[in-house]
């Protein structure tokens, strides 16, 4: 997650695999992954986050132009590559009024209780 949220930041980001796994043999390794490789690791990931969307616009009979503004949740959204991916589908940029990282609890916070 800490590797996640840093790539969204910076071109590289450097994690202890002790903190990704306590019983890793080695203490004290510290891997370096880079953004471009961790795109390409995900973009079959988010390519298929589209497909999501295809399904749920027509479930309720609308297409990308019925959607007047796109919010980020999450770390991932940090991405420059997912913006990138979710500006061409929508045709139109992420809002940037509101931190991905605070959108999922927001969204929470208005979600009436379930029963």
């Amino acid at each position: 997650e800490y590797a996640k949220v840093r790539l969204g930041l910076d071109t590289e980001a450097s994690i202890e695999l002790s903190q990704v796994d306590p019983a890793a043999p080695i203490a004290n390794q510290r891997v370096k992954i880079e953004r471009s490789a961790f795109e390409a690791l995900s973009r079959e990931l988010v390519s298929g986050t589209f497909v999501i969307c295809d399904q749920v616009l027509g479930e309720a009979r609308m297409t990308v132009r019925d959607v007047d503004a796109v919010f980020l949740s999450g770390g991932t959204t940090l991405l420059p590559s997912v913006r990138e991916g979710v500006s061409r589908y929508f045709g139109k940029e992420p809002h940037g009024s509101l931190n991905p990282m605070e959108v999922v609890a927001l969204g929470a916070s208005l979600m009436p209780e379930s029963r």
